[in-house]
This record gives C-alpha cells, structure tokens and sequence, in this order.
C-alpha cells in the first residue's frame, strides 16, 4: 500500500466515517446543536462541545484499540467481548438507535424536499430508501468511498457558509461573543448526553478501522474522529449565536441562517449535500448492521449472506422506519436520541472502560500485536 494511502486509511478513513454516521438528518440540520448546545447560551454550548468532544474521543480511542488487539471490526463482536450474554440488550438498543437515525433521517429529507420544493414528506423517504438499498447491495467498499469522499463534499459547503456568514455578521459575531452572558444550567449533560448517544457509531463503524496496526495509531486515529465530528458542531455554534435566541425554535435552524444570507447557489448547495448527508448516514449505520448479520450467516450456515439480503435490510429498516418519522424532527431529537444516551452509557460506555482495560492487560503481544489467548 502506498504510504499516503496508508496515512489517509489509517488515520482519516476512520474519522471521515465516524462523522459521516452522526452528521445526519439532526446535525445536518442544525437541530442536534440547538438542542444540546447553544440552547444553553454561547458559552455553555462552548462548555459542552467541549464535553462533547472529549468524550467521543476517549471512547473512540478505546474502541478502536480493542478491535485492533483482537482483530473484531463488527459491533457484536466487540460487545460479547466486554458484557458476554448481556450482549443481546446491546443488540436491542442497536436495532432501536438503527430506527430512530433512519427516522430523524427521513424527518429531515422530507421537512427539507417539503421546504424547498414543496414534496410531500413520503417522496424523501422513498428516495431514501432507494438510494441506501443500492449502496448497500454494493457493499462495504463503497459505502466507505462514499461516506469518506462526500465527508470532504459536506465540508467545503458548511466551511463555505461559515466564511459567508463572517462576512455578513461579523460585526454582530464580535458583540455576541464579547458578552456571551450567564452560562445556562445544563451544558454539562446536554454535551454528555450528545456524545453519548452518538457514540454507538464508534463500534458500528470498526469495518472502517481495518488498516489500523498499532496502539498508537488507534489512539491518534480515535482522538482525530472525535475532533472531525465535532468540528462543525463548533462551526454551527458560533453561527447560531448571531441569531440567538430566535433561532432557538427553529426546526431547520441552518436552512433558515442560509435562507437568510440571500445567496441562492449555497442554497442549492447545501440543500444537495444534505440530502446525500442523510442518505449517506443511514447507508453507514445499515451497514454497521449488515456486518454483524455476515458474520452470524458464517457462523451459522457457513457463507455470507447475499448482496440481496443487504439490500433487503435496507428496505426493512426503513421501512419500519417510516412510521416513526411521522413524530417530527424535533421531537425525535429531543426525547429518541435523549432516552437512547443514557442505555448506551449503561451497556456500552462504563464496560468499555472497565472490562475493556482488564482485557488487554491479559492479552499478550506477538508481532508488535496484541493477540487473544481465548
């Protein structure tokens, strides 16, 4: 492999798909940061990206480095390693986070196609659940080219709408945050509660992680994902304090800020790269779903499942989906994402790192790895 290969594989492959899975239709949208951020004034939500991102990367960091040492790069894998039978609440929470993203994800394809060209909510979800089945039934390769390209797609078109409103606001951006006020109680757990619930991507994602050889580079590769995700949460932040606190009770906070900027090529733009945001995440959470069925398939009839049963997942998924999208995209934020937070705490956070260290330290190294001795 070439060595910027291996560098990009190493160390941007993972972030680049870690932040493709979160930035979905609630933080694409701006309604994730509203609700766990800046609602609780500029500095608070300062306070709890802050939270936020260093909790991501130190879970991160954990759960790339256990895949590497015992070469697991699917979520149940992982999981029976640090809980054992309990595994199967985990695979319950998975499958229940796995509606609730396609849902959001489907509110906020239809609330945008409804926005900008006046489509029924159904025509989003339909595309949705087209475009997801055909990246899946292509498979893992390109659902990791797709996530990792249209991450640097995303990022242009938001970095561009930051310069935008820098030039138009600046002066008001100084005021702000020249008297950003009491800090509002609750930062704290709103950024802990974000990581938390985001989190579950970290293991659904180790397909990604494959090219990891080293304690090291698990390390610099699990903090750098926490720093990409949370990078335009901090953008959308600081945009947002401009229009606080009207922007508060926006649904579609960033549609409205662009809305308002009067420049219709970013509004096309970012109506675009939305959408693909939002498709690309439910391809990355479905595929997380579709590695841990190959691996049951093996092991339980000897081959891998189909391209036509990935394909048939999607359509599952989404299908059931459909249903609970019909709640909105705020509260689906609000109270799916919130209740979810505290259960992947429960199952998956505290074993992490309890169980998760005791395991390596029985692990013995062979070849600059770590092996199991099971």
């Amino acid at each position: 492999m070439h060595p910027v290969t291996r560098f990009v594989r190493i160390y941007l492959v993972p972030g680049a798909v870690f932040e493709a899975l979160i930035v979905g239709g609630g933080y694409g949208t701006g309604r994730e940061i509203i609700q766990y951020f800046t609602r609780f004034g500029v500095a608070g939500g300062l306070l709890g990206l802050l939270v936020a991102t260093a909790c991501m990367s130190a879970v991160l960091c954990m759960t790339f480095e256990l895949g590497r040492a015992f070469r697991i790069y699917e979520y149940h894998g992982l999981i029976s390693r640090l809980v054992g039978p309990a595994a199967l609440a985990f695979e319950i929470f998975v499958l229940v986070d796995l509606l609730v993203v396609l849902a959001i994800t489907g509110a906020a394809a239809g609330n945008i196609l409804a926005a900008t060209f006046g489509a029924p909510l159904w025509l989003g979800v339909l595309l949705m659940l087209i475009i997801v089945s055909l990246l899946i039934y292509f498979g893992r390769e390109i659902v990791i080219r797709v996530l990792s390209l249209w991450s640097l797609l995303l990022l242009a078109v938001f970095m561009a709408y930051f310069i935008l409103v820098l030039r138009q606001r600046l002066g008001l951006l100084s005021v702000v945050w020249h008297q950003p006020g009491a800090v509002q109680a609750g930062w704290f757990q709103g950024g802990l509660q974000y990581a938390l619930y985001n989190i579950i991507a970290g293991p659904l994602m180790l397909y990604a992680t494959r090219d990891i050889e080293t304690r090291k580079q698990a390390l610099i590769s699990g903090t750098l994902a926490g720093v990409f995700a949370m990078s335009l949460a901090l953008l959308f932040h600081v945009t947002f304090s401009t229009a606080y606190p009207a922007i508060l009770t926006e649904s579609l906070p960033l549609y409205t800020m662009i809305k308002g900027l009067g420049v219709p090529v970013l509004m096309s733009a970012y109506v675009i790269v939305l959408c693909g945001t939002i498709i690309k995440t439910s391809a990355g959470v479905v595929q997380g779903v579709a590695e841990r069925l190959d691996v049951w398939f093996v092991r339980a009839r000897g081959r891998a499942p189909s391209r036509w049963s990935h394909a048939g997942l999607a359509v599952v998924a989404m299908g059931l989906s459909a249903g609970l999208s019909s709640f909105g995209l705020v509260t689906l934020v609000a109270r799916g994402y919130g209740t979810l937070a505290w259960g992947f705490l429960l199952i998956y956070v505290i074993p992490l790192f309890t169980v998760g260290p005791w395991l390596l330290l029985k692990e013995r190294k062979t070849g600059g790895r770590l092996e199991s001795r099971a």
